[in-house]
């Protein structure tokens, strides 16, 4: 008769064999399982899926690494030497990161990419000019440039269900923010914000020039 530690290792040699013997897979589907002991509970044994994996991990890494997020169009600037050393990145100087320029002559409705981190400029404007902001999102900004003057008013206004807290002051819904006679070097500072559990607003913050509120 066999013993118990005589089956337990043949069951051992069948598991390894199977997994040997089993179609190869290149790349895991966030429901495929994996087993493991569970050491907080008596090494029962359990099973997780790939996709608690992956979420745990990124958990872990993300509190032993930092990032640094530079949305697409950033241009990286870098004045000194960059060596690796025993597989670290070290960099000496200074490194800035430029903002996109979006050029906006004429009226539109932006998209949320020209209001990440984007410096939008009127240049070329011949005709009033309003740009409708995209719905607002986390993670949306922007600083409004006049490069062009005197060629009728410039407007930033917000989308049908979003508001603009405008130097301190709530506007209403959908109202703009304008510049009645735009000067060159005139600037208008825009971030969103939570404003409620899944919603989002406009900061609008006078950098330079004239703006005003510009009702709808």
């Amino acid at each position: 008769m066999q013993t118990i530690l005589q089956r337990l290792a043949g069951a051992t040699v069948s598991l390894a064999a199977s997994i040997v013997a089993a179609t190869a897979k290149t790349t895991p589907h966030n429901d495929d399982l994996f087993g493991l002991v569970d050491s907080q509970a008596s090494n029962v044994l359990k099973k997780i899926t790939w996709a608690n994996i992956k979420s745990t991990l990124k958990t872990y890494f993300d509190s032993v690494y930092g990032w640094a997020y530079l949305p697409p169009g950033t241009e990286l600037n870098h004045v000194g030497d960059v060596s690796i050393t025993n597989g670290d990145l070290e960099v000496g100087g200074a490194v800035s990161a430029g903002l996109s320029e979006v050029t906006q002559p004429a009226t539109d409705t932006l998209t949320a990419q020209e209001v990440r981190n984007t410096i939008i400029s009127n240049q070329g404007q011949s005709a009033e000019n309003t740009q409708t902001l995209p719905a607002a999102a986390a993670g949306l900004n922007a600083l409004f440039v006049i490069a062009t003057a005197g060629a009728g008013a410039f407007h930033v206004k917000a989308g049908a269900s979003d508001k603009i807290y405008f130097d301190g002051t709530a506007l209403d819904d959908a109202d703009k923010v304008s510049c009645a006679t735009p000067a060159v070097g005139d600037m208008l500072s825009l971030v969103t914000f939570k404003s409620g559990a899944s919603t989002y607003d406009w900061i609008a913050q006078t950098v330079a020039g004239t703006w005003t509120d510009g009702g709808a």
